[in-house]
């Protein structure tokens, strides 16, 4: 791995939280709840091993229920140090909805909150093909806690940290949504962003500064 000495030319999340460790990586406009670059780094790194030690691997998938909540930005960054694939599920859908998505794209975790606990409840007992469920911010019966699996987990990054990405699922609108997956990239995730997002940072001069908001 190389590390970079300057703000400027940081696109790694372990770089950001090196060089400008307090400042905000994400602020929430509706609570005022700050996400520090450290923090981010940190409990991203917890998350990343708590799935390596379920056995997850690269190209494997987990998926997230959740209302608009800051730490869903710590399970973005696990997957993406992971080499894991992350499928979001709108958390509107009914719950037969929201399983079928949940088992078609084949996820081993599952992570969901107490806000949308009544949703989380009614999938509980269709996933058929889903291990492993996680909750914040509250309990859900059957469900493990979200804080203890990172309380119990290593802040240092995995010995390989390969580059994941996303599974995305249509509306639906013809028939039951259907899973949009690219082939995973064959780098780790510091090896740098791909052309279009390095040309985008270049170009608008987003860094890891007070005034860039995600």
């Amino acid at each position: 791995m190389y590390f970079v000495e300057s703000a400027a030319m940081a696109c790694y999340l372990g770089d950001h939280a090196r060089l400008v460790t307090d400042k905000a990586a994400v602020v929430c406009a509706e609570t005022g709840a700050t996400l520090s670059y450290r923090e981010l780094d940190d409990r991203s790194n917890r998350l990343a091993q708590y799935l390596h030690g379920l056995g997850l691997r690269r190209g494997e998938r987990i998926a997230v229920i959740l209302e608009n909540n800051i730490r869903f930005f710590e399970i973005a960054w696990a997957t993406l140090r992971s080499g894991l694939l992350l499928t979001t599920v709108n958390r509107h859908l009914t719950a037969d909805g929201a399983a079928f998505i949940v088992n078609d794209c084949d996820a081993r975790l599952v992570i969901s909150s107490s806000a949308v606990g009544e949703l989380a409840h009614g999938i509980a007992g269709q996933l058929t093909r889903c291990p492993h469920r996680l909750s914040m911010d509250g309990d859900l019966d059957g469900w493990g806690s979200y804080e203890q699996a990172l309380a119990t987990s290593t802040a240092e990054p995995l010995a390989e940290e390969w580059l994941g990405g996303a599974m995305l699922y249509s509306s639906g609108t013809t028939g039951r949504p259907k899973g949009v997956v690219r082939e995973l990239p064959m780098r780790k995730v510091w090896e740098g962003l791909e052309p279009i997002r390095a040309a985008m940072i270049s170009r608008f001069g987003w860094r890891a500064t007070p005034s860039t908001c995600l």
